[in-house]
């Protein structure tokens, strides 16, 4: 028998039926509508404290950012102490923060993948290295970099992400505000 548009338009009609009766009915995977994964990064740093010449950067962090990751790392493959913050933003950007205890001088320039700083900016009183898009990491779009003394130890810190340059000030401001008042406070 000779097919017509009708029998065309019915099975095409009967395919879309099946496929909306199995989306309705197949269970789905909720997975990835979970909560994002947040660390206590205060706790961390304040228990890698105990291992550190200087102070840590441990900021307090602003309404609705969070973070998802904090590492301290005791001597690492050149000897330097690193602390590591993995920082979200409200705005659901992501801003690393680094810190190196007494780093070799070419601690900053490796951090920012061998490249110069293009420009200075100065955040609450410390100038800070600014650095552009990353050339390797499409993800990193902002960098600021400064040493500092911390309890009579040369630090240097590192921030690079893709967040908005006030995001950066925010961090960077409050990461010097925490060392600040970690220098202040008097030993345990």
């Amino acid at each position: 028998r000779a097919q017509t548009p009708r029998h065309l338009v019915a099975a095409i009609l009967v395919c879309l039926g099946i496929a909306a009766v199995l989306a309705f009915f197949l269970p789905r995977d909720d997975s990835l509508d979970t909560a994002p994964t947040t660390v206590d990064y205060q706790q961390i740093g304040e228990d890698a404290q105990a291992d550190s010449d200087a102070a840590l950067a441990v900021p307090e962090l602003p309404d609705g950012w969070y973070a998802n990751s904090a590492v301290w790392s005791s001597g690492g493959d050149d000897g330097t102490d690193e602390w590591y913050l993995s920082v979200m933003t409200d705005t659901g950007n992501q801003i690393s923060l680094r810190q190196a205890v007494d780093p070799a001088e070419t601690w900053i320039y490796a951090t920012m993948e061998n490249r110069d700083a293009e420009s200075q900016t100065t955040i609450d009183g410390t100038t800070w290295e600014v650095y552009g898009q990353s050339p390797s990491q499409t993800g990193i779009t902002y960098g600021l970099a400064t040493t500092v003394d911390s309890e009579g130890v040369p630090t240097a810190l590192a921030l690079y992400g893709n967040g908005s340059t006030a995001e950066f000030s925010t961090l960077a401001a409050a990461a010097i505000e925490s060392l600040s008042d970690a220098s202040a406070s008097p030993s345990d």
